[in-house]
């Protein structure tokens, strides 16, 4: 019994001292092993924009379909962001499922490197690698197809110990998101919705029935269009019309025409001079390719002076002052290029004024009767050629397969 307490007693106290000494130990390895960049835990997020296109542009538009708000929040980003947090930028282009893929391809291309080009002015810490995507099919609406997005990846450090122990160490590198992380916008390691990046997508009430949401105008010239009517000048009378569009469904024009055509020894008078102003409004449904095209409904109003003879046989018909119309048009407008369109129109409505008949005698036209005038009917028509000057009102054509 006494060598049994003897042994038991010398094992314990061996155990005991050896508990002591691991006790002693393992605080002096915990703060050993600490670093002042273990007090920061960094966080790599994905911040993106998608910037929208007109139907086969590649031109960036602030003020088609909220773009405005978008580049703003882009500029704000980048602007505020500390430039060694960023850790990549890319700007992915795409494209709508129509056309042929050669020429969607391009396009998607062009698209991505637009959008850098317009960021151009913006001092970026990093050169933005351009790539493309294919059209997204679960989505039926193909102007949410036609897009350039903008991916910036960058680290945020919210979580700090010790304000006196920041210390940055900019040596590791962290690894970057995979993929399938970047297209469901989260961060390495995300496990949950809450771990994830909230990222705005645009809206079906942010487009509106035709993805058009403008923010601000384009330029007064970015908006005009010049005209002539064809039939006028099939007609030796010739004319001139300018045109301002107000917004996608309004716009204004205005003509002028002008021919003083005689032979006094035959007596054959073609002289006329006069305008008209008409107010127009698209119907239907508006056409991405085309700013002005489609079909319209106006109001009008015209004046014109006249004179005119056929020959010593015939009386000839001479405006007392103006004679003056208005009514109702029709106008529909078809895209033949991307500078010029051809509209077809006719106007009805009702035509008063005063006009006198006359004849030659010997080398003098006679007075013969002054008349009332009062009709109502078709008082306008024309087949016009559009020459589009500004850059809003201009179309974008797309060939290849519907």
């Amino acid at each position: 019994m006494a060598t049994f307490f003897y042994l038991y007693g010398r094992n314990l106290r061996r155990v005991s001292t050896l508990l002591w000494l691991f006790m002693c130990i393992l605080p002096i390895n915990a703060i050993a092993g600490k670093t002042d960049s273990d007090t920061i835990i960094s966080d790599t997020l994905l911040f993106n924009e998608k910037i929208f296109f007109r139907h086969a542009s590649s031109v960036v538009l602030p003020d088609f379909s909220g773009n405005s708000s978008r580049l703003d929040s882009i500029r704000s980003f980048l602007t505020d962001t500390c430039a060694r947090d960023i850790l990549n930028i890319k700007i992915i282009g795409s494209y709508s499922q129509e056309g042929k893929k050669a020429f969607n391809t391009k396009l998607a291309k062009a698209r991505a490197e637009a959008l850098a080009a317009y960021l151009a002015d913006i001092k970026l810490p990093l050169a933005p690698s351009t790539s493309i995507v294919p059209p997204d099919l679960l989505c039926k609406k193909p102007r949410l197809q036609r897009y350039a997005e903008l991916q910036v990846l960058w680290k945020k450090y919210p979580y700090i110990d010790k304000a006196e122990d920041i210390a940055i160490v900019r040596g590791k590198e962290e690894e970057l998101p995979s993929e399938v992380e970047i297209s469901q916008n989260k961060r390495p390691g995300a496990t949950s919705q809450k771990d994830s990046v909230s990222v705005a997508s645009p809206t079906e009430q942010e487009f509106g029935e035709e993805a058009t949401v403008p923010v601000r105008r384009h330029s007064f010239a970015d908006n005009l269009y010049v005209s002539t009517n064809m039939l006028y000048d099939a007609a030796l009378t010739p004319n001139i019309g300018l045109g301002l569009r107000i917004n996608d469904r309004l716009s204004v024009t205005a003509d002028w025409m002008y021919a003083r055509w005689n032979n006094r020894n035959r007596r054959r008078y073609w002289r006329i001079y006069g305008g008209d102003i008409e107010v127009r409004y698209r119907i239907g449904k508006t056409r991405q390719d085309s700013p002005l095209g489609g079909h319209h409904i106006g109001v009008y109003g015209s004046l014109a002076c006249y004179d005119f003879q056929a020959g010593r046989s015939h009386r000839g018909v001479l405006s007392d002052k103006y004679n003056y119309a208005a009514g109702l048009s029709y106008t529909y407008t078809l895209p033949v290029s991307t500078h010029f369109n051809i509209d077809f129109s006719v106007g009805f409505g009702y035509l008063w004024g005063t006009y006198k008949r006359h004849t030659p005698i010997d080398d003098c036209d006679v007075w013969l009767s002054t008349h009332k005038l009062g009709w109502f009917g078709p008082t306008k028509a024309g087949v016009s050629l559009v020459w589009l000057l500004g850059k809003s009102v201009k179309n974008n054509r797309k060939g290849g397969e519907r």
